[in-house]
């Protein structure tokens, strides 16, 4: 199953590494960065990665265009080069990535759309 991780940036160099290092653990997995001008050298950071993994992607966005407006901006960008499955996560690890193999494995079993939350 073509995956996607939709993960949106504004001035996260604190984070970027950490969280890169975490989801590329999992080779079945793309990583779209969606960068909303970020001034703090959160995108010199991404490229960085960019030129050791061919997985990790970034779509750079002329200013802080919001959350919302990344994730749509990803879906789309994911759409277009056929991504099968969709994951939203933040850049400051709230979300465990170590969760994307059970929706995965979800999704594989049938169902046409999986949620995780932190509060359940």
């Amino acid at each position: 199953m073509k995956s996607l991780v939709v993960l949106p940036t504004y001035n996260e160099a604190e984070n970027i590494d950490k969280i890169l290092e975490r989801l590329t653990m999992y080779d079945f997995l793309d990583i779209l960065v969606v960068d909303d001008n970020s001034t703090d050298g959160t995108r010199e950071k991404v490229y960085q990665w960019i030129k050791n993994n061919p997985k990790i992607h970034i779509l750079e966005r002329p200013g802080k265009l919001g959350l919302g407006t990344a994730y749509v901006d990803g879906f789309k960008w994911g759409l277009k080069r056929d991504y099968e499955a969709f994951f939203e996560i933040d850049a400051d690890l709230s979300h465990n990535p170590d969760d994307i193999p059970r929706l995965i494995e979800a999704l594989k079993n049938g169902y046409d759309v999986v949620i995780g939350s932190r509060y359940m």
